[in-house]
């Protein structure tokens, strides 16, 4: 499964809409949308947020976090 799928499932699981997710985080539509898109990738502050919002873990949206520090570079 690639990355962008775990968040996702994760936002559809919990009716989460990319503009939900922006609103509430302070994170920029367009920056949820790369990052959904499988074009982008959180910072570790935007990943926290969104942590936070979702009531999830780091690992439940990147389980390999080597894989999401390589999506980063």
């Amino acid at each position: 499964m690639r990355i962008h799928n775990n968040l996702i499932s994760l936002m559809k699981n919990r009716g989460v809409k990319g503009k939900d997710l922006a609103v509430s985080t302070g994170i920029s539509a367009s920056q949820i949308s790369g990052v959904v898109n499988g074009k982008a990738v959180f910072t570790d502050a935007q990943l926290e947020a969104v942590c936070e919002y979702l009531g999830v873990t780091v690992d439940q949206i990147y389980p390999d976090n080597q894989l999401r520090e390589a999506l980063a570079e």
